[in-house]
Formats: C-alpha cells, sequence, structure tokens
C-alpha cells in the first residue's frame, strides 16, 4: 500500500479539494475529463504494484504477463463501475450531482477504463 496506495490516495485528494473548495466542477466542467483519464491511470498503477507484490510474496500465483494484464485491465473496469456507483449514492442520498446524466456516466467509465488501458499500453511497451 505505501509503494502504490499514495497515487489514487493523491488523485482523490486533488479531485476533492478543487470539487469542494474552489466549485471547479462546475466553473470547468471539462476538468472532469482529464480526471477520470488520470484516475484509470492511478487505478492501473496501483492495482499492477499490488499484483506484482502479491506474486511476489506469494498471495497471488507466479508472475505471467498475459493474465497480470488481463487481471489489472479487470480490476480497473470493475473500479470504474464502483466509482460511478458511488457517485449514483451520492446523488441519491447526499444530494449532489455528480451524476449529470446517462451519456455522462457511460463517457466516465470509458474514460476511466481508455486511462487504464493506456498505462498497461505504455506498461507493455515498455517490456518490449
Amino acid at each position: 500500500m505505501r509503494e502504490a496506495g499514495w497515487v489514487p490516495v493523491l488523485l482523490l485528494f486533488l479531485l476533492v479539494l478543487p470539487s469542494q473548495v474552489f466549485d471547479a466542477f462546475t466553473k470547468f466542467p471539462d476538468i472532469d475529463v482529464p480526471m477520470h483519464l488520470l484516475g484509470g491511470v492511478a487505478t492501473a498503477y496501483f492495482f499492477h504494484r499490488l499484483c506484482v507484490n502479491g506474486s511476489r510474496f506469494g498471495i497471488l500465483g507466479p508472475y505471467h504477463a498475459v493474465t497480470h494484464f488481463m487481471l489489472v485491465f479487470g480490476l480497473v473496469c470493475a473500479a470504474a463501475v464502483f466509482w460511478e456507483f458511488a457517485e449514483f449514492f451520492s446523488d441519491r442520498l447526499f444530494g449532489t450531482h455528480a451524476q449529470l446524466s446517462n451519456q455522462d456516466t457511460m463517457v466516465d467509465l470509458l474514460l476511466g477504463i481508455s486511462g487504464g488501458a493506456a498505462f498497461l499500453l505504455v506498461l507493455a511497451a515498455s517490456r518490449w
């Protein structure tokens, strides 16, 4: 957690500060795009390091590139879906307006997954 957990925590802090303190998402709605892309990258990095260390410490099976990439990609997809669930419940229970429309939610999912896929593509290219 110490090795990779700081990345998503930092990004979450960088999301909450502009949103709650400066009302940035109302003033600059397009800031949502890079935040979801970077969220996908941060999540992929976190799960990548978690899985590598899981293999190293015997919690997961031996590292294999194909299964590693599939596992990390699947975890990024799940994290993106659960993030959108959290936004949905936040809107319903606390009256926030995180989800503007179905299209906004689908684009957010696509951006988060694309950020994770981009991280994995860069990682794969760097290993070849």
